[in-house]
C-alpha cells in the first residue's frame, strides 16, 4: 500500500486526498493509514499535515462576538480553499485568551524592590495615604498602609471601577487598553491562518469586524475594570507601592514607600540566614549551567530548561510584625535547573508514599538542616530495600507533568496526556540532592543574595526533602508505638496538613508514652520546634466538643471571591466551574 502511494498514480495532491478520507477510519486502522500516508508525503517532500489549530483570540463584550468570528473563519476558509494543498479542513472553533489580572496591572511591589535593591532613596506617600487610613499613629515619623477596604469606608464618590479594584480580587480581569486588544486579534489571526496553511486575512476584513464590535463593547461596559481605571487608580497614590499581604494574596495593600524598604530590609539583612554576593547574576547562571552540563549533560539530556535567569525573590508582608517585615519568595519559574528539581521532587513524592505509609499527611516546608537531607535519603532507601530493588544501577521512572485529566476542558481546550517519562539512576539522586542544595543564590534587581541556612527557599524540590525528614521521623515513631495505636478506636484521628497538626484522643490516652512523645514540641528535632494553639481552628474549621460539631465559615471578604463582571469569557468561568465541582 505504501509502495502504491508513493508512485506517479497518485502524486502529493493523491497523498493529501486520501489523507483527509483516513481520518473517517476507526482506530488501529486510523493511526496505521495516517502514519503510511505522512511517511509518503515526507518522501515527496510536501508540507506536513499539522493537527487544526483553534483562533486565540480577546474576548470582548459584544453582542455575538463568537458567532462573528467564527463567520469570519468559514468565510475566509471558502475563499482561499483552492490555495489549500493540503486539503486539511481548518479549525473554526475559538479559545479566548487570558486578560491580565488586577496583580499583573496594579502592583509595583518588583519595580520598588529593584529600586531598594539599587539603594535609591524611597519618596514618602504618607500624604496621600493619610486621609484614606482609619489609624492615626501616634508617631508621626511612623509610615503608613492602608487596606483597600478602608477606601470604602471613608470616600463614597469614587467611581464603581475603584471600589471593585480597591475591594475585589487581584486575581480579577482587566480589559487592556483598545490597541492592546486590537493588536492581540491582528496576531491571533496571523497565528491562525499560519498554523492552518492559510493565506493571511486581508487586514482591511479584521478592521471591519473591529470597527463594528468596538462600539458595542463599550457600551456593554458597566462594572468591568480597564486599563484606564487601573490608571486613574494609581494616580490617587502618587508613589505608593501596590501589594498584598501575608496569607492574604487577593487582597490589596498600599503602602507608603519608606515602610516597604523597612521590610525588605529587615526581612533580607538578616546574617544569620543571607548574605550578600558581589557576583553578576549572569555569571553565577552561566557557572551554574556549566556545572549542571558537564555533570548530567549526556546522561540527562532533558536536565536544563530553557530559561536562564537567576531566581528572583520579593517578600509577602507580615500584619503580625506591623509590616516591618515580611516572608520571603523567591520564584524559579525561568531558572535553568527548573526541569530536574521538578522530575526529582515529584520522583520524591511517590517514593514517600511508598517508604512510609503511615505518614500523617502530604506538604511540608519549614527550615530544615540540609544535613538532614541525605541521611534521610539514605534510610528512605532501605524503607524501600523490602518491596523494591534499591541497587545503584535501578532506574526509576517518573511522569514530570501534572496534568489534567484526560476530557477536562480548561480555558476551551480538552485536555490530553502527554506520554513525557523520565528516567533517573537511583545513584545520581544524591548527587542531585546535594547540588540543589548549594543553588541558593538568588536576586533582587541586580543585588545577588545568598540563603545560609536551611534548604532553598521556593525550590520545586525543597519541600519534597522536607517531607521526607519529617515523614521518616513520622514512621519510625508509627513502628515504634504501633501495639498502641492499633487499639485505638475509630473516633481518634491523627492528621497534619504542613506544619499544622492535629490530634484527637481521649483524654485518658494523653499520659501514653506514644502520645507524650507525638506532642512533643519537639517531635520532628531541631530546628523544627512545634506551637500549640490556643484555640479549636483546623484549616478554617472550628472543631466543638459539646456537641461535638464542625463548623466552617465560608469567605466573607470580597477580595477572597473573583466577582462575576470580571473580564473572562463565560465559557472558561464555565470550564472552571466544571473543573472544581467534578474532580
Amino acid at each position: 500500500m505504501e509502495r502504491h502511494i508513493r508512485s506517479n498514480d497518485f502524486g502529493l495532491q493523491g497523498c493529501y486526498f486520501i489523507r483527509r478520507l483516513a481520518n473517517n477510519l476507526g482506530e488501529p486502522q486510523k493511526s496505521y493509514a495516517l502514519n503510511a500516508i505522512d511517511r509518503a508525503i515526507t518522501f515527496w517532500k510536501g508540507p506536513r499535515v499539522h493537527r487544526p489549530i483553534p483562533l486565540r483570540a480577546p474576548w470582548l463584550l459584544a453582542e455575538q462576538w463568537s458567532r462573528k468570528l467564527r463567520k469570519l473563519m468559514t468565510s475566509h476558509s471558502h475563499q482561499v480553499q483552492y490555495f489549500n494543498i493540503t486539503l486539511q479542513a481548518p479549525s473554526t472553533s475559538i479559545v479566548f485568551t487570558k486578560y491580565p489580572s488586577v496583580m499583573d496591572s496594579l502592583c509595583n511591589f518588583k519595580d520598588i524592590a529593584s529600586q531598594w535593591a539599587a539603594a535609591e532613596a524611597p519618596l514618602c506617600a504618607c500624604e496621600h495615604l493619610r486621609p484614606f487610613s482609619r489609624l492615626e499613629p501616634s508617631d508621626h515619623t511612623q509610615h503608613l498602609y492602608i487596606n483597600g477596604d478602608d477606601i470604602t469606608h471613608l470616600h463614597t464618590k469614587h467611581p464603581a471601577a475603584f471600589v471593585s479594584i480597591a475591594t475585589g480580587s487581584l486575581q480579577n480581569k482587566i480589559f487592556p487598553p483598545k490597541k492592546d486588544i486590537f493588536d492581540s486579534l491582528k496576531e491571533a489571526f496571523r497565528v491562525w491562518t499560519h498554523k492552518n496553511r492559510l493565506p493571511p486575512m486581508p487586514l482591511r476584513i479584521l478592521e471591519e469586524i473591529w470597527n463594528t464590535a468596538w462600539p458595542s463593547h463599550s457600551t456593554n461596559l458597566q462594572q468591568h475594570i480597564t486599563h484606564r481605571d487601573i490608571v486613574a487608580f494609581r494616580k490617587l497614590f502618587p508613589h505608593a507601592v501596590f501589594h498584598n499581604e501575608d496569607k492574604r494574596a487577593s487582597s490589596l495593600r498600599i503602602y507608603c514607600p519608606h515602610l516597604y524598604y523597612q521590610c525588605l530590609t529587615k526581612t533580607f539583612s538578616d546574617p544569620a540566614i543571607f548574605r550578600t554576593l558581589s557576583d553578576d547574576p549572569t555569571t553565577i547562571v552561566m557557572n551554574t549551567v556549566t556545572k549542571l552540563q558537564r555533570r548530567f549533560r549526556r546522561q540527562y539530556p532533558w536536565a536544563l530548561g530553557k530559561g536562564r535567569d537567576l531566581p528572583n525573590a520579593y517578600v509577602l508582608p507580615k500584619r503580625k510584625k506591623q509590616f516591618t517585615q515580611g516572608r520571603p519568595i523567591v520564584s524559579f519559574v525561568s531558572a535553568p535547573f527548573r526541569p530536574t528539581l521538578n522530575c526529582v521532587a515529584k520522583l520524591l513524592y511517590n517514593l514517600i508514599a511508598l517508604a512510609f505509609p503511615h505518614n500523617l499527611a502530604k506538604g511540608f516546608f519549614t527550615s530544615v538542616d540540609t544535613s538532614r537531607f541525605v541521611d534521610s535519603w539514605y534510610l528512605t532507601l532501605r524503607y524501600l530495600s523490602s518491596k523494591m530493588s534499591t541497587g545503584p544501577d535501578e532506574i526509576l521512572s517518573v511522569n514530570p507533568k501534572k496534568g489534567n485529566t484526560p476530557g477536562d476542558v480548561v480555558k476551551g481546550r480538552t485536555c490530553r496526556t502527554l506520554n513525557v517519562t523520565r528516567k533517573i539512576y537511583i545513584r545520581d539522586i544524591e548527587s542531585i540532592i546535594t547540588m540543589s542544595l548549594q543553588m541558593t543564590q538568588f536576586s533582587i534587581g541586580n543585588k545577588v543574595f545568598e540563603q545560609i541556612r536551611g534548604s532553598p527557599m521556593g525550590s520545586p524540590l525543597s519541600p519534597a526533602l522536607c517531607l521526607m525528614v519529617v515523614a521518616l521521623s513520622e514512621e519510625v515513631w508509627y513502628r515504634t508505638f504501633q501495639t498502641t495505636l492499633a487499639t485505638l478506636d475509630l473516633s481518634s484521628r491523627l492528621l497534619r496538613y504542613v506544619d499544622n497538626r492535629l490530634c484527637l484522643v481521649n483524654r485518658s490516652w494523653l499520659d501514653d508514652p506514644a502520645f507524650t512523645t507525638f506532642l512533643h514540641p519537639m517531635f520532628y528535632g531541631e530546628p523544627i520546634v512545634l506551637e500549640t494553639e490556643p484555640d479549636q481552628e483546623f484549616l478554617g474549621f472550628c472543631i466543638e466538643f459539646n456537641p461535638f460539631a464542625l463548623r466552617y465559615s465560608p469567605p466573607r471578604d470580597r477580595s477572597q471571591v473573583m466577582v462575576l463582571s470580571h473580564c473572562t469569557a463565560c465559557t472558561e468561568m464555565l470550564a472552571f466551574l466544571k473543573k472544581t465541582f467534578n474532580p
